[in-house]
C-alpha cells in the first residue's frame, strides 16, 4: 500500500510517516508534488490547513490511477472536489469531532483577546504605558454562535462559564428537549 500525505505541517508528516511504517508515505507539500505522486498512490491523506478549496481537483483525481481512498485529517473535506471523487468512485472520508475542542478553545481565546484588547495592551505595556487601556468584561454580555453543531455547543458551554448569555443559530433547527 502506497500512501501520500498532502500537508504543510512537518510534525504531522513525521507522525504519519512513523505511524504507518513500514508502509511508505510520500509527503506532498504542494499541489505540484501531489500531482507527481498520485499516479502510484493507493491512499491519499489530506490535511486541509493551508490549501485552497478543491486543491485535490479533477486533474489530480484523474491522475490518481490506483487511488482507493481519500482520508481527510479533520472534519472538513473542502480541499477535495468530493463530487468528482464520487463520480470516479473514490470514497472520501473525514474524522468528525477530531479537533472540535481545539477549535472551540481557539474561538474562545480570540473572544477573550478582543474583549481584553490584547494587542493594544501588549503595545502599551512595551511603551511603558500600562493601565491606559479599557477592557470589556464578558460576564453579562450576549454571544451569538452561528453554527450550533459540536464546536458551537462547546463554545457556548465555555461562554456560559463566563456567565455570558448565549444565542445559538443553526441551519436546521431542532425542537427543545
Amino acid at each position: 500500500m502506497k500512501v501520500a500525505f498532502l500537508s504543510r505541517a512537518e510534525i504531522n508528516i513525521r507522525y504519519l510517516t512513523e505511524g504507518l511504517a513500514p508502509h511508505p508515505v510520500i509527503a506532498c507539500r504542494s499541489r505540484d508534488e501531489l500531482l507527481r505522486a498520485l499516479p502510484n498512490v493507493d491512499v491519499l491523506v489530506v490535511q486541509n490547513q493551508g490549501f485552497a478549496h478543491h486543491t485535490v481537483d479533477a486533474e489530480c483525481l484523474h491522475a490518481a490511477r490506483s487511488l482507493r481512498l481519500i482520508q481527510h485529517h479533520g472534519v472538513a473535506c473542502d480541499a477535495t472536489d468530493t463530487l468528482e471523487a464520487a463520480h470516479l468512485g473514490i470514497p472520501v472520508a473525514a474524522v468528525p469531532g477530531q479537533n472540535s475542542r481545539s477549535v472551540a478553545e481557539h474561538a474562545f481565546h480570540l473572544l477573550l483577546a478582543l474583549a481584553r484588547r490584547t494587542r493594544t495592551s501588549e503595545r502599551l505595556i512595551r511603551e511603558g504605558r500600562m493601565g491606559e487601556v479599557e477592557c470589556t468584561e464578558l460576564g453579562g454580555k450576549t454571544l451569538c454562535v452561528v453554527g450550533f453543531g459540536t464546536i458551537g455547543r462547546m463554545l457556548a458551554a465555555m461562554a456560559a462559564g463566563f456567565e455570558m448569555r448565549v444565542i445559538g443559530v443553526r441551519r436546521n433547527p431542532v425542537a427543545d428537549d
